[in-house]
């Protein structure tokens, strides 16, 4: 049976991919691009993949570079022999390569990504290369190479202030833009290469906008300017909340506000931006639907005892005993709650009020149709054995 499911893929690599190392693959996100030989092509329409970007077929005796690869006079002399390579990333050829040992070291590199080569290479480099899709562009000698970062960056007036050119900077993941960060600080940055997402404030659109590389592929995700950003889940209490004068709050997470008095609420908080939920008191429910910003926000009215699900649990025929009354349940984006085998449809109906469920749901089929009915909110999967679940992947092999 199918059980792998995996997150959206930068790069899928399936130059030495067989049937039986895909046959557990249930799905696969967006790819970007997918890397395939002669044999293996076959195999790409056989996996239930989202969008595809790209699909590349590289040659017999090509290397594959799935990160920047930096040419430069020692790493040709280094060579034996002669390259011949895929490029899926950015090509930065040094300035001080000389064009004959790049035309003698170098076969043929065909590139995906961006090649950033000196004025004066320009020709040579061309001879060597292919384009596979990306783009070549050309630098001087007294430019600042290109600075590369991964995974979640922060932009910020020191930074920025601590470059001595102007520079190009690539990113692959999440760029946080400082909302300290002034326009005239944003001379000191040539161009922004984004590969994933662009956090920043309102007012730092106009000025950012145009630093943006064509190449890039970034989601861009604007905070309101006079928003306070509030970044895990919080269980709001009456006294964090007593030096609060109509705050506007921005937020992915949930809030559990159900402890607050409404008028504790209406006094403290104007706007609440959420792409989350929020649970509130059935006497604040209508104030909250009046000051969320968007309709996608879920309002959960909850007076009795409650528990969140927020990583892995199981829970089994004990666990029911345990609970001394009935609960409601929320099962959070990303958490998992799975039922034992000796978990009976009674059970749930005595000690589960409703279900709330974002997550991951598993339980055996004998119990499903019980615990549909307790569903009050369904944005979540419901299946009867755990699947092997993968985030985002950045390069994957199968």
């Amino acid at each position: 049976m199918k059980t792998s499911i995996i997150g959206n893929v930068g790069i899928l690599d399936l130059r030495n991919s067989t049937e039986k190392s895909i046959q557990q693959i249930k799905s696969i996100g967006n790819v970007g691009i997918a890397i395939v030989s002669t044999s293996t092509l076959p195999l790409l329409h056989q996996l239930p993949l989202g969008n595809l970007g790209m699909v590349i077929e590289i040659k017999e005796g090509y290397q594959l570079y799935t990160e920047t690869l930096e040419i430069n006079q020692a790493f040709l002399e280094t060579l034996d022999p002669s390259l011949r390579a895929l490029t899926a990333d950015e090509v930065v050829i040094a300035y001080d390569v000389e064009a004959e040992l790049l035309k003698e070291k170098i076969e043929d590199i065909e590139y995906c990504g961006d090649v950033s080569v000196p004025h004066h290479l320009y020709g040579a480099v061309q001879s060597v290369m292919t384009s596979g899709g990306g783009k070549m562009k050309t630098y001087d000698q007294d430019a600042e190479k290109p600075i590369h970062k991964k995974g979640v960056f922060k932009l910020t007036p020191s930074f920025l202030e601590s470059l001595k050119k102007p520079t190009t900077l690539n990113v692959k993941g999440i760029l946080q833009v400082d909302e300290r960060v002034t326009e005239d600080q944003l001379v000191h940055v040539k161009e922004l290469q984004v590969k994933g997402v662009i956090e920043l404030r309102e007012h730092m659109v106009a000025h950012l906008s145009p630093l943006i590389s064509q190449s890039s592929s970034a989601q861009m995700t604007v905070i309101p300017d006079d928003y306070t950003v509030i970044d895990r889940a919080l269980r709001m209490k009456e006294k964090q909340l007593q030096s609060w004068k109509q705050k506007k709050l921005y937020t992915e997470h949930p809030l559990y506000m159900n402890a607050l008095k409404r008028d504790t609420i209406e006094r403290s908080i104007s706007n609440i931006h959420s792409s989350s939920f929020i649970v509130t008191s059935s006497e604040s429910e209508d104030l909250l639907y009046e000051i969320v910003d968007t309709l996608d926000t879920e309002i959960l009215a909850i007076d009795e005892p409650y528990l969140v699900v927020e990583k892995n649990e199981l829970w089994d025929e004990t666990a029911f005993l345990n609970l001394q009354e009935a609960v409601a349940v929320i099962v959070v984006n990303g958490g998992e709650l799975t039922f034992a085998e000796n978990v009976t449809a009674d059970m749930i109906r005595e000690r589960i009020d409703t279900i709330y469920h974002f997550g991951t749901l598993i339980a055996p089929k004998e119990i499903q149709l019980t615990i549909k009915q307790k569903l009050e909110i369904n944005e979540g999967k419901l299946q009867s054995e755990k699947e092997e679940g993968t985030g985002n992947v950045g390069v994957l092999k199968l």
